[in-house]
This record gives structure tokens, C-alpha cells and sequence, in this order.
């Protein structure tokens, strides 16, 4: 009879699973989320109502709110929140003054 060296285990598991693809590439971390939007101004709470021309042959522009007709000029502040930067023929200027955020309204003229 043949001799041969007794059994000895294995450390290793021979019959393992073994692969030759790339390892999988690692998962990036999500990306930051995205600022918050920026603020803006609220709705212009005030319409266009027409122009008229004084007694003294001045021109006024009114805006209404509500009910309440409001007659405006250049650099006139409303509820201190809006300031009236220009009047022309053609549009108004408006800025909403705790963003500085400019509104423009455009005017049609009746020629």
C-alpha cells in the first residue's frame, strides 16, 4: 500500500466564487440640494387707472387700490414699501424698496 501525508485543512475555501470584472465603482454621495429661491416682490397691489390734467395744466397719474384712487409723481413712497421712481407716457417705475426689486407698468396712451 501506498503512503501518503494525512489531510491537512485548508485555510483558504477552494471552492470560492471568483470574478474577473472591475470591482463596481463606489456610489457618490448625493449632490447638496439646491438653494432655497431667491426672494422676490409680492404681487403689485395697485392698478393703473388713467391720467388726467389738472386746473393747473399738469398732468396726474392715478393708480387704485381697492377703492381708493390714488393720484402719484416721481419719488413718492406707498405704504413705505413701494417708491414711484419715474412717470412717463408710456410706463411707471415702480420699486418694491425692502428688495430693491423694480417693477415696470406699462401705460397705454389714448392718442
Amino acid at each position: 500500500m501506498l503512503e501518503r501525508d494525512p489531510l491537512v485543512e485548508s485555510k483558504t475555501d477552494l471552492f470560492r466564487f471568483i470574478s474577473f470584472q472591475p470591482p463596481a465603482p463606489k456610489a457618490l454621495p448625493p449632490p447638496p440640494p439646491p438653494p432655497p429661491p431667491k426672494p422676490s416682490a409680492p404681487t403689485f397691489p395697485y392698478q393703473y387707472f388713467g391720467r388726467m390734467v389738472d386746473v393747473d395744466g399738469r398732468t396726474v397719474t392715478y393708480l387704485t387700490r381697492g377703492d381708493t384712487l390714488i393720484p402719484i409723481h416721481a419719488r413718492q413712497l406707498l405704504d413705505n414699501t413701494y417708491r414711484i421712481d419715474a412717470v412717463t407716457e408710456t410706463q411707471i417705475v415702480v420699486t418694491y424698496v425692502p428688495l430693491e426689486e423694480k417693477i415696470v407698468i406699462a401705460v397705454q396712451t389714448g392718442n
